[in-house]
């Protein structure tokens, strides 16, 4: 089984991307999706508003999907955000003067450090066009902008293998089929 992380700041089209490719893909893949929206669906505040019953609930919610992923047949499991995301809004969040516990931060470092050991590649999605408001979320593309740039930093700083998709939804579906292929 191989296990593809996607990554990106909110409103980059993560969801969209992986939507197209499985539209396309079907059963040859897995997607493991709405992890931090369900963890928001029973009352923790994440983005700008996390705070450290938030970042422990989305580690738990993550193992969880991992061991729930693990009995599909597919052969590529697909993750729609990952600790790698968590983290650096944790990290980005504490720069912005938002108490962050130590503690957290290692916690992810070490989620992350497990999940990157069992991923064979990581998915970045840039920000490409201006968020589009909704979920209730307020508007801040300097915010965005940090996030995607920590998410890209801590990318290139682990020695991970990475793509980045660019271009429109048809173009970055196609990026994503040619890098899964590679895995099939």
């Amino acid at each position: 089984m191989i296990w593809i992380g996607v990554s990106g700041a909110h409103g980059v089209g993560k969801s969209t991307v992986i939507s197209g490719v499985e539209n396309i893909l079907g059963n040859k893949i897995t997607v493991v999706r709405e992890v931090a929206r369900s963890v928001m669906a029973r009352g923790f505040a994440l983005g700008k508003d996390a705070d450290t019953d938030s970042y422990v609930a989305l580690v738990a919610e993550y193992i969880k999907a991992r061991v729930l992923a693990r009995n599909h047949r597919s052969q590529v499991v697909i993750f729609d955000r990952t600790i790698l995301d968590t983290l650096s809004y944790a990290m980005v969040n504490l720069t912005c003067g938002q108490a962050v516990p130590e503690h957290v931060i290692d916690l992810l470092e070490a989620a992350w450090l497990e999940e990157k050991s069992s991923f064979a590649e990581y998915i970045f999605v840039p920000i490409e066009f201006e968020e589009v408001a909704r979920d209730g979320r307020v508007k801040d593309e300097s915010y965005r902008q940090f996030v995607s740039d920590k998410i890209t930093l801590n990318l290139g700083l682990s020695n991970v293998a990475f793509s980045e998709l660019n271009g429109n939804r048809e173009q970055r579906v196609g990026q994503f089929i040619s890098i899964i292929y590679r895995y099939l």
